[in-house]
């Protein structure tokens, strides 16, 4: 059986960003007003898959034609900071 090779193409290559963004946290038990309550800072890596003025979505993994897993949906009022990763190869299929 003969199998062919498919040829995917992207209009753009996907951003590879660092996201520092705070999240949500409980906590369980009893606690006085003493008890201090820091915001739970998050450090994402991922491909910018999708994003439009209320959330950005990130992937750790791409795959042919805009398939992507592992989405994490971050509401852009949480984002503290976002950082464009220069090192990494933006990723395009060929």
């Amino acid at each position: 059986m003969k199998t062919t090779k498919k040829k995917y193409t992207k209009t753009k290559p996907l951003k590879t960003e660092l996201i520092k963004w705070m999240d949500a946290a409980e906590s369980n038990g009893w606690y006085n007003k003493d008890k201090s309550h820091e915001p739970c800072i998050c450090h994402s890596v991922g491909f910018v898959v999708w994003e439009d003025d209320h959330i950005a979505v990130i992937a750790t993994t791409s795959a042919f034609d805009y398939w992507y897993s592992t989405a994490l949906r971050i509401p852009k009022g949480c984002i503290i900071k976002r950082t464009h990763l220069k090192a990494a190869v933006d990723f395009k299929w060929k």
